[in-house]
């Protein structure tokens, strides 16, 4: 599990550094949530500078339920534990100075669904990542807004993945279908 968090950071820290050339705003960060177990969560967050990041989690009905800030940080990984609180969506907000991300999550107890998440990172930029518990092979196929195939890879892995794609001359909706070696199929568009 560290070494995908590491995996993960070195990657995030990769695209800030790569996309300094992007539109306003000049601050960006990046996010990712990666879902450790039924009930826990890691946020992994990577910015350009150090600045106080104030992060909040909030339920279906927009009611903050938690609430931290990390002051003078450009880079974390961060557990945080559902256990506690009811089943159903919610919303994690991460501000930063001049940065607002929001990032979803379904969490239901008792389930343990293997879901898939891709985030949007600056620019051109995806991570798509999965959890594993045992080997299996996962196909990671990227399609365009038309349905046509632009991308399509076959890993075989026995840990947790996670990979960084870059989608140049995106116009419109992108969609990544992620296939388990059982054929479980599932589909998340952007």
């Amino acid at each position: 599990m560290r070494k995908i968090f590491l995996t993960t950071c070195v990657a995030l820290a990769g695209a800030a550094v790569f996309a300094r050339g992007a539109e306003e705003p000049t601050k960006t960060s990046n996010t990712a949530i990666i879902k450790k177990s039924e009930s826990t969560f890691a946020l992994v967050y990577q910015a350009e500078e150090s600045a106080t990041v104030k992060v909040s989690i909030r339920d279906e009905a927009n009611k903050l339920v938690f609430v931290e800030v990390l002051r003078d940080v450009n880079g974390f990984i961060r557990p945080y534990n559902f256990s506690t609180l009811p089943e159903g969506n919610y919303s994690i907000v991460i501000e930063g100075e001049g940065t607002k991300q929001v990032e979803k999550i379904a969490y239901f107890a008792g389930t343990s669904q293997k879901r898939a998440f891709v985030t949007k990172l600056v620019g051109d930029r995806f991570l798509v990542s999965a959890p594993v518990t045992q080997e299996e092979q996962l196909t990671i196929r990227i399609y365009n807004q038309r349905q046509q195939l632009l991308h399509k890879e076959t890993h075989a892995v026995d840990s947790d993945f996670a990979k960084i794609y870059r989608i140049e001359k995106l116009d419109g909706a992108v969609t990544f279908e992620v296939v388990r070696g059982n054929g479980k199929a599932e589909l998340i568009t952007m």
